[in-house]
């Protein structure tokens, strides 16, 4: 089980849905809801001037069609300007993509672990579990 997962996503039904597979899979004890990218950014942002107040999550379940701030740019903000002081955190992009050149782009970042499709299913839970970055997480 994972501690605590941040699931990053416009759409509340879809955040609904996450946080249920999740839960019935118990793979994580605590989930993070945000809307968009920006927020996703404040949240890292609060967590590395003020200091944690309980432990930042280490895995992100990031969609990639956002509006304000989309996955991409997350990726990009998050990697020059917070991954340094959270080295530890694993990305898996969530998205209802098929483009392969969005697997392609996905896999330029190091820390991004899996590139899974929208919606999340307890199949797609198993292959998380199963993934070796994501083993080392676990206790």
């Amino acid at each position: 089980m994972v501690e605590r997962v941040l699931l990053i996503d416009d759409d509340e039904i879809n955040l609904m849905l996450c946080e249920m597979v999740l839960a019935q899979n118990a793979f994580a004890q605590k989930i993070i809801k945000l809307h968009d990218g920006q927020q996703g950014i404040d949240f890292y942002q609060d967590h590395a001037t003020q200091g944690p107040a309980e432990p930042v999550p280490n895995l992100i379940l990031l969609d990639l069609n956002m509006p304000i701030m989309n996955g991409w740019d997350f990726l990009d903000e998050f990697s020059a300007h917070y991954l340094t002081q959270f080295p530890k955190t694993r990305v898996v992009i969530l998205s209802s993509s098929i483009d392969p050149l969005d697997v392609a782009r996905a896999g330029q970042y190091p820390f991004v672990i899996e590139f899974l499709n929208k919606p999340l299913t307890d199949q797609a839970v198993h292959q998380l579990t199963m993934n070796q970055q994501l083993k080392q997480m676990l206790p």
